[in-house]
């Protein structure tokens, strides 16, 4: 069997809080914890990550971890307070990017990544507030006050039937806004609401990409400014290994946990409420026997991916996608992202 990334936790991701604010309309969860984290259950957590690592990086997410900004102020406080080499950065939606919400953000380096669908139309057909009402206007006041800043962003977008022959003018704006300095793109998933969305055939989503990876080489020599594609950057970190197989899959690898409002721990952000994939607490630490049994079992559910031939350059598929769908259909679309993204990035070079 090849080689398999291991390491000590090098990420904590915090649910600070199951709300949100936006409907979107393809999120995979049916329901979330709306109660928001405590100060107490965060710095448990804090502490048992650092009980193994002298430097990590501390992920806020959500539902809307904006939501829950004064606990993420305490916990900035309680970083510097005592000394934690810990670096934090937060994903959101991008709604609640006031003045006062960045000067703090900006002020903690807190990095920042922002989903973002596409152009106004699709974004607001795609995530809207939960009144149905459109957020993208909101967005783009927010990205002004950072890129007023000098502050660069990445943003994740959504790629569904609706929105993937559009992705070149995702990067056109991208390089109009100016300070969205990497993109990554994310496929729809088949659960909870996701499910009533049509997905891309292969096809469009093999021409898709191919036209947004083609117009930011372009967009490079004119300007002279590049922007990550993180699927191209991770096919250069794996050819240059950088990265080895299956370093984004956190349940695999034992390099990240993903701790819910409760404190519960988790194998992977996208198995909470799985109690199959439940491997500890805050109070009692990891259950190391279960996150042990858990690696053991993705490795032979997910055994294909080792005699692929673009395995050492794709570096394997997501466990977490593949049991939530119930459908080879999305399966096949992971795998045609990743080539995609493998033979482009070939082709440049």
């Amino acid at each position: 069997m090849k080689e398999i990334a291991k390491g000590n936790i090098k990420m904590l991701l915090l649910s600070l809080t199951g709300a949100c604010n936006l409907g979107c309309k393809y999120c995979y969860a049916d329901s979330y914890n709306e109660n928001m984290m405590t100060f107490d259950i965060a710095k448990k957590a804090i502490a048992l990550v650092q009980a193994q690592s002298n430097d990590f990086i501390i992920q806020f997410s959500g539902g809307e971890p904006l939501l829950n900004i004064n606990l993420i102020r305490t916990i900035s406080q309680h970083i510097k307070d005592n000394n934690i080499k810990a670096k934090m950065q937060i994903q959101t939606n991008g709604t609640l990017l006031t003045a006062e919400n960045i000067d703090f953000l900006v002020k903690e380096k807190i990095a920042i990544g922002i989903s973002i669908d596409g152009n106004q139309k699709i974004h607001d057909e795609q995530r809207p507030f939960r009144d149905n009402s459109g957020s993208f206007k909101k967005i783009m006041a927010g990205l002004e006050i950072l890129k007023n800043k000098k502050i660069n962003v990445g943003i994740t977008c959504v790629v569904t039937k609706n929105n993937v022959n559009f992705l070149e003018k995702l990067v056109m704006l991208s390089y109009y806004w100016g300070n969205i300095k990497k993109i990554g793109f994310d496929l729809i998933r088949g659960q909870g609401r996701g499910s009533k969305i049509s997905k891309p055939t292969e096809q469009e989503l093999r021409t898709g990409l191919t036209k947004a990876f083609s117009l930011g080489e372009k967009f490079k020599a004119i300007t002279g400014s590049k922007i990550i594609f993180a699927q191209l950057n991770k096919v250069e970190k794996l050819q240059n290994k950088e990265l080895i197989g299956f370093s984004h899959c956190h349940a695999m690898n034992g390099a990240a946990i993903y701790v819910d409002v409760d404190g519960k721990i988790y194998a992977c952000a996208s198995l909470l409420g799985q109690n199959e994939y439940l491997i500890g607490d805050v109070e009692q630490g990891i259950d190391l026997a279960k996150q042990e049994a858990i690696k053991n079992k993705l490795e032979l559910i997910l055994k294909k991916c080792f005699s692929c031939h673009y395995f050492s350059n794709c570096g394997g598929a997501c466990f977490a996608r593949w049991i939530g769908c119930g459908d080879e259909s999305e399966q096949e679309l992971e795998c045609c992202l990743k080539i995609t993204a493998i033979d482009c990035y070939q082709q440049e070079r």
